[in-house]
């Protein structure tokens, strides 16, 4: 599949710029009701909270050095998960039953990625040299997560790093790598991939877009480029990806 710029308007670049500056800055809003707290962790200008709709119940995660997971409705925490990385950049991702966060490195701070079972209470951190809980299936304590957040389809988790173009492909269920390629040639890479008809793209700051084939095996299928500065996620519509460059903003048909 190939890109197309159909239209594009002028964009300001303050903003972009203003957040690049404070990319990594640590902000904790404490709100209490009733007793209980709930945290919203802000890096730049991105809220690192989702919402986990699994078979037991639905769950606020937040993120965070200690991420932990609410009732939405009354505030209550739920469990506790120590989480060692150095930046709460990547936001967390889930399957059905199966959520998984991590954190993501800086110098000699490794990154982290568990794997999380619904239905968990209380301090769910695993002992100390060990890799599991009884509600943590799987976790890596020297993750190659980056600054863009995991992309989990068909059963394979892909994790794209922030710098060298390293592609980690891992088995969703077991934790174990499938592959670890390197791409020659991309730029610092902030923005999450994403994936369409069974090929995963992900674009670096540069302006251009590798494009590899979803699987087991690694295949690079091909690139398009944008002449602009990008540190922001596509936003994909019914027949369009909205792309926030420094100059300006894209829509691109498909």
């Amino acid at each position: 599949m190939t890109l197309k710029r159909s239209a594009s308007v002028k964009f300001n670049s303050r903003g972009i710029s203003t957040a690049k500056k404070n990319a990594i800055f640590d902000v904790i809003l404490t709100l209490t009701k009733s007793g209980t707290r709930l945290e919203v962790i802000i890096v730049g200008s991105k809220i690192l909270i989702g919402i986990w709709k699994n078979s037991n119940r639905t769950e606020l995660i937040v993120g965070g050095k200690t991420a932990r997971s609410y009732d939405p409705l009354s505030g209550e925490v739920l469990w506790e998960l120590l989480v060692p990385g150095h930046y709460n950049i990547p936001c967390p991702v889930a399957e059905n039953d199966y959520l998984y966060l991590g954190n993501a490195p800086y110098r000699d701070n490794p990154g982290s990625f568990f794997c999380i079972k619904a239905g968990a209470e209380g301090d769910i951190t695993p002992a100390e040299g060990e890799s599991t809980s009884p509600w943590v299936a799987w976790s890596n304590l020297d993750a190659a997560l980056g600054s863009p957040s995991p992309l989990l389809y068909e059963g394979l988790i892909y994790l794209v790093s922030s710098r060298g173009g390293t592609v980690t492909c891992m088995d969703a269920s077991s934790g174990d790598q499938v592959y670890q390629e390197k791409i020659e040639g991309v730029a610092g890479t902030w923005a999450s991939p994403w994936v369409y008809e069974d090929q995963i793209y992900t674009t670096d700051e540069k302006g251009v877009t590798r494009i590899f084939k979803a699987g087991k095996t690694f295949e690079l299928m091909g690139e398009n480029r944008l002449d602009d500065k990008f540190w922001s996620s596509v936003a994909i519509t019914k027949d369009a990806y909205l792309m926030k460059g420094t100059e300006r903003l894209y829509c691109l048909g498909y």
